[in-house]
């Protein structure tokens, strides 16, 4: 049995999966030619197989915990979309970004410390 800290741990994870399959989508649509062959390109595939395994651990996490608490921290994506996206595409960040990851940070910390407090 899960215990409501467990998912936090299982949002993380999504957040990770979402990060990796929207790189992978990405690699994948820079080679991709609209024709029979996009079924044989396997960073699309990847993608979105990442993107369903995200999609059923939000729901596993969800039926532990709330969601006022957890769907806020979904938006970590974002951050790890931009340190995935410097690595793995070369893509530079910009001050704006980094405000924007600052941001991201602060607003899911209000959100963490706004819930309510309950055991496990």
């Amino acid at each position: 049995m899960l215990k409501r800290s467990h998912s936090i741990i299982l949002i993380f994870i999504s957040t990770i999966l979402l990060s990796f399959g929207q790189i992978l989508i990405k690699k994948g649509a820079v080679t991709a030619s609209l024709d029979i062959y996009i079924f044989q390109n396997v960073s699309l595939i990847i993608g979105y197989v990442a993107y369903l395994l995200a999609g059923l651990t939000i729901v596993i996490a969800l039926k532990y915990n709330d969601l006022s608490l957890l769907y806020p921290l979904i938006a970590t994506s974002y951050i790890w979309v931009i340190l995935l996206s410097m690595y793995f595409l070369q893509e530079n960040i910009s001050p704006l970004q980094l405000i924007g990851i600052l941001g991201i940070i602060l607003g899911v910390t209000f959100v963490g410390f706004g819930g309510k407090k309950s055991g496990n």
